[in-house]
């Protein structure tokens, strides 16, 4: 009989990767979270700091392991806002809508916090479009369920 081998197996670097990557996704998750409620007027500034202070650590950790800091498309991975699409279409239309106007008030913040008049002015816009799309999705969405009530039942 021949000898088998497992040759699949994950190595100890890789899995040592997976875990300071994933080490950072709740502590990025909470830091920002934190800034946009203090932002708004609530949130915890007092923890703002620490929260910083820890996630430094930790992004120190993933070099050790990684060489290298955490990348830029790994970070926004981890802070981008999405949901898993809807299949009812109208319901996708609504929530895209609601995205639009969230995108549009994170730029208008941030531009007024910066003092760049011509980006909250961009930021309104997008605010005002994601408004209109939303207001498009109610209407279409209560016309689709006007024409079911309309709808003879069927035996």
């Amino acid at each position: 009989m021949a000898n088998l081998r497992v040759v699949a197996e994950t190595s100890k670097e890789a899995i040592e990767r997976k875990r300071v990557t994933d080490a950072l996704e709740a502590p990025l998750e909470h830091l920002a979270a934190n800034v946009m409620r203090i932002v708004r007027g609530a949130g915890k500034p007092e923890l703002l700091l620490r929260q910083m202070s820890d996630l430094l650590e930790l992004a120190a950790e993933y070099k050790a392991v990684c060489g290298h800091l955490p990348r830029a498309h790994d970070i926004a991975s981890i802070l981008h806002a999405s949901r898993d699409q809807d299949p009812d279409e109208l319901e996708f239309e609504r929530q895209f809508a609601f995205d639009v106007i969230c995108r549009g008030a994170l730029q208008k913040l941030a531009a007024r916090i910066m003092d760049q008049p011509l980006q909250v002015q961009s930021g309104e816009q997008e605010m005002s479009h994601g408004i209109e799309m939303l207001e498009r999705a109610i209407k279409e969405r209560a016309r689709t369920k006007k024409r079911a009530l309309k709808l003879p039942a069927k035996d």
